[in-house]
């Protein structure tokens, strides 16, 4: 049976490399959203669909292991993926 320790090390490692995995396309789109842009502020400034902004906003929470969009702006802002933050006490 794998222990606790191991199953959050493969995870972890899994993450970072969904984090790797990011296109073009998705990173900047991180970036825009990083400076502050919404989703239609987005899709105008890379001239695609806001429909395509939010498929790539739901892949790049998938990749991330992210919930919310607070999460992946607090992660590009701090330039550290999600998982490498200090845990609460």
């Amino acid at each position: 049976m794998e222990s606790l320790w191991a199953n959050r090390v493969r995870r972890l490692l899994a993450r970072r490399q969904a984090q790797a995995a990011l296109t073009r396309q998705e990173t900047a789109i991180l970036d825009l959203l990083r400076r502050g842009y919404n989703a239609p502020g987005i899709a105008q400034a890379l001239g695609i669909k806001k429909k395509t902004v939010k498929n790539h906003i739901t892949s790049i929470y998938r990749k991330l292991g992210v919930k919310n969009m607070s999460e992946v702006v607090a992660a590009a802002r701090s330039g550290r993926p999600p998982w490498t933050r200090s845990p609460a006490c």
